[in-house]
């Protein structure tokens, strides 16, 4: 039942798209809206050189679309941001509290802050991709038995890109990360905090694959 229940929070994450459609793209050029919509799918995968390509066709055809404009910003911010400078100079300093800049959010997404763990935001930077775990007391029941507490761990969000990250001067202190999200994953980022403990678990660069993830308990661990 357990895996059944897991599976279900799977598919619902993993399927999770932006709330966007083609007609809610600004501008009436069709070919366009199409372009910019394929090109943040591309983005939300994480193929960033996908996105702009199609990003500069719409542009091409409707040069005045400020969707267009923005998404075409935004990977021009993520690009610094990746720059080997920019990581070399953050790597200088990686005790002191970082309150940088907000990135534009494109349009269809959320940036959304979540608070962690000063050692969890001591190795996160801007443009780094992750995933979200909560930790929350679930009741289960097994079929025969009656129904139990028990403390379990779910993977809610699979892949999502760092805006920005606020480092907290002393490890033991409370720092903050926000992430780009479309409108239903900030639901449930915010139901997450409000009813369990947040992890954020960093991916390796290139990895944005998405997995179906099982809960993880402690009874299912010893059986």
């Amino acid at each position: 039942m357990k895996t059944i229940i897991a599976m279900l929070i799977a598919v619902v994450f993993l399927a999770a798209g932006p709330a966007f459609s083609a007609g809610e793209t600004a501008g009436g050029n069709k070919e366009a809206q199409q372009l910019y919509v394929t090109g943040l799918k591309y983005f939300q995968a994480g193929n960033y050189e996908k996105a702009g390509a199609e990003w500069r066709s719409a542009s091409v055809l409707d040069p005045q679309n400020p969707d267009i404009k923005q998404g075409l910003e935004r990977l021009r911010q993520l690009t610094k941001t990746d720059t080997p400078s920019g990581a070399a100079q953050g790597a200088e300093q990686p005790d002191k509290a970082e309150a940088a800049p907000s990135y534009v959010v494109v349009k269809g997404y959320r940036g959304t802050t979540l608070p962690v763990g000063g050692d969890q935001a001591l190795y996160l930077k801007k443009g780094d991709r992750v995933d979200v775990l909560v930790t929350f007391d679930a009741k289960m029941q097994d079929k025969g038995k009656p129904e139990r507490k028990e403390k379990i761990t779910a993977t809610i969000l699979q892949n999502v890109v760092v805006l920005n990250v606020r480092r907290p001067e002393k490890v033991d202190d409370l720092g903050a990360v926000e992430l780009l999200l479309n409108p239903v994953e900030a639901q449930y980022a915010a139901l997450s905090i409000a009813q369990g403990d947040i992890h954020i678990v960093l991916r390796a660069v290139g990895d944005v694959e998405l997995h179906p993830m099982e809960m993880a308990s402690f009874l299912k661990l010893i059986q």
